[in-house]
């Protein structure tokens, strides 16, 4: 497509240089792609394993006990504070699996758009929201571990322990939209030169 016009618009050499280094780039992203995923997601899972923290003890029984005062014996509130962290955690993690799962499938695209057709530099942006999604787990456990330590001060009343306890859930659901304010803030051509670094280290 590119070629075709310009030839038609009877462009320079340098245009047809630009468009042979374009092909270059996109193939070489392309190859490099599957590698640099499985280095990233596979640094995730380490991290995310080495400061995985356990449920605060304490905040469970509690949460169960303020959900039993406020709405007396319904079952429905005594079924919530049992499985809360569970669902939780099983709804985070299935909109995690979609969420990386789809920005894989664009992948091609914003290559492509962004290489061989020059539309957009939608490239920057796309490893940067790929980036800040992958790295979810590592700073839901951060934040758990930050939670568990500041918990002590916190257990004094049942209502703080539910304060407590729903701000660092949202914390932890809102993780990803933090990271990706703080890389739109950051030199997005580090970030990426960074992560191709990465991927040399992990050749």
């Amino acid at each position: 497509m590119r070629t075709v016009f310009l030839s038609a618009t009877i462009s320079g050499a340098h245009e047809y240089s630009a468009l042979f280094k374009d092909v270059i780039t996109f193939f070489g992203l392309i190859a490099l792609f599957p590698m640099l995923i499985k280095l990233l997601l596979g640094s995730v899972a380490i991290l995310s394993a080495k400061i995985s923290y356990t449920q605060i003890d304490g905040v469970q029984s509690t949460l169960e006990k303020f959900l039993k005062e406020l709405n007396g014996d319904s079952v429905i509130f005594e079924v919530l504070g049992k499985i809360g962290d569970i669902a939780i955690q099983i709804f985070v993690q299935s909109i995690y699996s979609v969420l990386i799962a789809v920005l894989l499938a664009v992948a091609p695209v914003f290559i492509f758009t962004s290489t061989i057709l020059k539309l957009s530099n939608g490239i920057q942006a796309y490893f940067q929201s790929l980036l800040a999604m992958a790295l979810w787990p590592v700073l839901w456990n951060l934040l758990g571990v930050l939670g568990k330590a500041l918990w002590p001060h916190f257990q004094e009343s049942p209502i703080r322990t539910v304060i407590f306890w729903g701000v660092i859930q949202l914390l932890q659901l809102l993780s990803p939209i933090f990271c990706i304010v703080l890389f739109r803030s950051m030199s997005s051509t580090g970030v990426i030169s960074a992560a191709v670094k990465a991927v040399g280290m992990g050749l």
